[in-house]
């Protein structure tokens, strides 16, 4: 699946579906109409596919075809009208063979085909990497050999050569790792054993060697070096076994060999070190037997040697241990027998020897009881069979023996049982069967929920400003 700005496609057993915005005709269709559900675009063979602002291409057979918006050439058929731009409502073929990946930028193109880099569109930053500010229209080889992964950006580009990392385009922020302003054709920025690399907006990280280094914007600390300094060149943040990440809302926490670290914002004590200043640089929390962390806006759970830790903000009660003081080091919130934790916007959740039990802010019945009174100490929501919790921003969902349940706020739907109050929001405060088996993983956001069911994803609430009051498949 590739999420574009504000459209989607997923290949489903071959076949490429596109949904939502469709001004430039990114879904495909032969149209401009918005899609609300997923639509064909292609019918089989495709095996990867790249969705960005408002172009998609997709490798069809080894074939690359694009299509969508083409105001600075991203198609690479060579058209955009003659100052008139002429957008593709269709699959056009802009590589006949050969291709292996394909990565779209904000409003360019790479690929790489039989092992060479070739970029097109938009140039303004030098983000095609051939030297030159022009926008290409059709593709232009960047690197002749050796290329085994390429991520676009928005307006800069980076590519994996030969287990060295090459960056290029817009620096304005650091992102490019070399220390200058802007580079219009690729530049070195990690010599060797680069096995992933990432990119945000403005900053980016890699894993080098089992390494993780990071670079570009740090406004809120978030390469972890010391600073708040934007970062030009790639800094080693955690030098080895890091084996899970999780991001809260201005800090991060990670397991490394089985230790908890966290950085970032700890202005609610969020970090655990039993302060409130911002930590720069990691800080050990937990010295051993983590084996899972879950950060939510401002608070944060683990699972060390299968009992529940959590601190940080405490407004609602979400640490669960009984209080509304912010806790600035690790509580036992439950001494045994965790499997899983999902921290919310203010509330949590914990699978207990198969039962589920939340806790925290209870506004909108995310807690599941029957009431909408915070609750400071883990209530028991449902007594057996649970076998994964999604805690979203103000509601829940769980599997349990195979059939989805949720509650909590409903504003859009997000529940998934067809019920909004016809203009009045009707929560839900106790679970609600919403899929009754087949469901092997769920996953709550802010107002809309995924859940993958017997292979197949279904979602519903608020998807691009629609509301789908039921589970809709992707089929």
């Amino acid at each position: 699946m590739s999420a574009g700005e504000y459209h989607t496609c997923a290949i489903v057993n071959g076949a490429l579906q596109c949904w939502g915005n469709n001004f430039n005709g990114q879904i495909g269709n032969g149209t401009t109409t918005n899609q609300l559900t997923p639509v064909t675009v292609i019918a089989s063979g495709v095996t990867q596919v790249s969705a960005r602002g408002g172009h998609t291409c997709a490798i069809v057979k080894g074939a690359l075809q694009c299509w969508g918006n083409n105001s600075y050439g991203q198609i690479g058929n060579g058209i955009t009208g003659n100052g008139t731009v002429i957008n593709q409502l269709t699959p056009v073929t802009v590589i006949a063979s050969g291709v292996t990946q394909v990565s779209a930028g904000g409003s360019h193109t790479c690929a790489i085909v039989n092992g060479a880099l070739k970029c097109w569109g938009w140039n303004s930053d030098g983000q095609i990497g051939n030297g030159t500010t022009t926008d290409q229209l059709t593709p232009v080889t960047v690197i002749s050999s050796g290329v085994t992964q390429v991520s676009a950006g928005w307006n800069h580009t980076c590519a994996i050569v030969k287990g060295a990392l090459q960056c290029w385009g817009n620096n304005y922020r650091g992102q490019i790792g070399n220390g200058t302003e802007i580079q219009f054709t690729p530049v070195t920025v990690i010599s060797s054993g680069v096995t992933q690399v990432s990119a945000g907006r403005g900053h980016r990280c890699a894993i080098v060697n089992g390494a993780f280094q990071c670079w570009g914007y740090n406004l809120y600390g978030q390469i972890g070096n010391g600073t708040t300094t934007n970062q030009l060149t790639p800094v080693t943040v955690i030098a080895s076994g890091v084996t899970q990440v999780s991001a809260g809302g201005f800090y991060t926490c990670a397991i490394v060999n089985g230790a908890l670290q966290c950085w970032g914002d700890n202005s609610a004590g969020q970090i655990g070190n039993g302060t409130t200043t911002n930590q720069l640089t990691p800080v050990t929390v937990i010295a051993s037997g983590v084996t899972q962390v879950s950060a939510g806006e401002d608070h944060t759970c683990v699972i060390v040697n299968g009992a529940l830790k959590c601190w940080g903000a405490n407004s609602y009660g979400q640490i669960g241990n009984g209080t509304f003081i912010n806790q600035l080091t690790p509580v036992t919130v439950i001494s045994s027998g965790v499997t899983q934790v999902s921290a919310g916007g203010s509330h949590t959740c914990v699978i207990v020897n198969g039962a589920l039990q939340c806790w925290g802010n209870n506004s909108y019945g995310q807690i599941g009881n029957g009431t909408t009174t915070d609750q400071l100490t883990p209530v028991t929501v449902i007594a057996s069979g649970v076998t994964q919790v999604s805690a979203g921003g103000f509601y829940t969902c769980a599997i349990v023996n195979g059939a989805l349940q949720c509650w909590g706020w409903n504003s859009a739907g997000q529940i998934g049982n067809g019920i909004t109050g016809n203009g009045t929001v009707i929560n839900q405060l106790t679970p609600v069967t919403v899929i009754a088996s087949g469901v092997t993983q769920v996953s709550a956001g802010w107002n809309h929920t995924c859940a993958i069911v017997n292979g197949a994803l279904q979602y519903w609430g608020k998807i691009f400003y629609r509301i789908l009051q039921y589970p809709v498949p992707i089929p």
